[in-house]
C-alpha cells in the first residue's frame, strides 16, 4: 500500500551555487487519520518502534524531491531524471515525535514557486498494513504501519483540508488528513524549556537530552571553580614559602655556628677524656646524645637509654663527668704523640676546633672533614 504524509519546509537557504537547502520535518508518529480513495477513513498508528526502524529511516536519505507527486504514484529509474528537482540529505533521524531530514532542490523554476509559497510538503512512501486493532495513548486505532519504505518527497501547493492538514490528494489509494484537532494533542507533549532567558516549545525528549547537558555543563564549571581555587591556594602558599626563604639567605647565623662549633668541640674533647680507642672509634660521627651515653655507659653500663628524654641524659652525663676520674683518654694520649723525629703532635686542639669548625659549616653541603 501506499501512504502520503505532510511536512513543512522551513529554515530554507540559497547557497552559493544558486540551489536551495532547507531543513524538513516529513512526517511524525502517533495515530493518525486516513482515508481510503472511496471515502472511507481508518485511524492508522505509526509505531515509533516501526518508523524509527535504522533500515525505514534509511530510505529516507537520497530519494528524489518533486514538483507534486507523480501521476503514477512512484518515482522510478524510468521517470526520475524527468521528475526529480532534487533530493533529500544523508541525514534521516528521530526528534522527538517527528522524522526530520533536509532536502535540497536543484531546479530554478521550483526555487521560484518555493519562493513564492510553494512550501509544503509530502512523503510518498510504500508499507505493509497490519489490520490489527489497538490502542495508544488511549486513543483507538484499526491497523499498523509495517515495514515503511520511503520513495519520494513532493512538494505541493495547499491541502484539500485547509492549511491546516497539509495534505495531497494526488493519485493513490489512502492520504493522511493531519486534522486540525489532533493539534491540541501534539501541544500538551510539549514542554518549556529555557534558553539564556529565551523560552522555546520542546518534546519531552528534546527538554530530558537539554536537561542532561545543562547538568554536565554546570558540573564541568564547578570543577572548574574548584581547581581555579586550589591554584591560587597554592600560588599563595608558594609565595609566602618563598619570601621566608628569602629572609632565611639574609640572616646571618656565624655566631650561632661558631656557638654550637664550640659546644661540640668541647662535648668531644669532654668525653675523649674518658673513653679508649675503641670506644672513641668515630666519634665525629656521633650525635651529640650517643656521645653522652657512650659516656654514661663507660661507668654505668646497665644504663638504659630507650625513652629517656634529652634532659636526662644530659644530666646524667654531667654527672659521669664529675664523679669518676679522668682516664688517660685518646685525647690525651694524642696530645702527648710525638712522631719519631720529635715534631710537634699530630693533633692539638686549635687545629681540632677548625676541622670541627669547617664540618660544621659545611654539613649543609654534605663535604665533612
Amino acid at each position: 500500500m501506499r501512504r502520503y504524509d505532510t511536512g513543512r519546509l522551513k529554515n530554507a537557504r540559497i547557497l552559493d551555487d544558486g540551489r536551495l537547502m532547507a531543513d524538513v520535518i516529513v512526517s511524525r508518529t502517533g495515530v493518525l487519520d486516513y482515508r481510503n480513495a472511496d471515502g472511507s477513513a481508518r485511524k492508522e498508528f505509526r509505531d515509533p518502534d516501526e518508523v524509527f526502524k535504522l533500515d525505514s529511516l534509511a530510505t529516507m536519505n537520497m530519494i528524489p524531491v518533486t514538483d507534486g507527486h507523480p501521476s503514477a504514484g512512484l518515482v522510478t529509474s524510468e521517470n526520475v531524471k524527468e521528475l526529480g528537482v532534487g533530493q533529500t540529505g544523508e541525514n534521516a533521524r528521530a526528534d522527538g515525535i517527528y522524522v526530520m531530514n533536509t532536502l535540497t532542490v536543484n531546479n530554478q523554476d521550483v526555487i521560484e514557486k518555493i519562493m513564492s509559497g510553494k512550501q509544503e510538503l509530502s512523503l510518498g512512501y510504500q508499507l505493509d498494513l497490519d489490520e490489527s486493532p489497538g490502542e495508544h495513548k488511549g486513543i483507538h486505532y484499526d491497523a499498523v504501519q509495517k515495514n515503511i519504505k520511503y520513495n519520494h518527497l513532493a512538494l505541493v501547493v495547499n491541502a484539500r483540508a485547509g492549511s491546516q492538514a497539509r495534505i495531497s490528494l494526488d493519485s493513490g489509494d489512502a492520504i493522511q488528513i493531519n486534522k486540525q484537532q489532533e493539534k491540541p494533542e501534539m501541544e500538551k507533549n510539549l514542554l518549556t524549556v529555557n534558553l539564556d532567558g529565551i523560552e522555546y516549545q520542546a518534546s519531552p525528549e528534546v527538554k530530558k537530552e537539554l536537561d542532561r547537558l545543562i547538568s554536565r555543563a554546570d558540573k564541568a564549571e564547578g570543577s572548574v571553580s574548584t581547581i581555579k581555587e586550589e591554584k591560587t591556594t597554592l600560588q599563595a602558599k608558594f609565595d609566602s614559602q618563598k619570601e621566608e626563604l628569602e629572609k632565611l639567605k639574609n640572616v646571618d647565623n656565624s655566631e650561632e655556628i661558631k656557638t654550637a662549633v664550640d659546644a661540640r668541640i668541647s662535648l668531644v674533647s669532654s668525653a675523649l677524656k674518658h673513653l679508649d680507642s675503641e670506644e672513641s672509634k668515630e666519634i665525629e660521627l656521633k650525635t651529640d646524645s650517643e656521645i653522652k651515653i657512650a659516656v654514661i655507659k663507660k661507668y654505668s653500663p646497665d644504663f638504659n637509654a630507650d625513652d629517656q628524654e634529652e634532659s636526662y641524659i644530659k644530666a646524667r652525663f654531667d654527672i659521669a663527668l664529675e664523679n669518676t676520674p679522668k682516664k688517660s683518654g685518646v685525647a690525651d694520649q694524642r696530645q702527648q704523640m710525638q712522631n719519631k723525629d720529635g715534631e710537634e703532635p699530630i693533633v692539638n686542639s686549635d687545629e681540632a676546633r677548625k676541622n670541627m669548625y669547617k664540618t660544621v659549616t659545611n654539613a649543609h653541603k654534605g663535604e665533612t672533614k
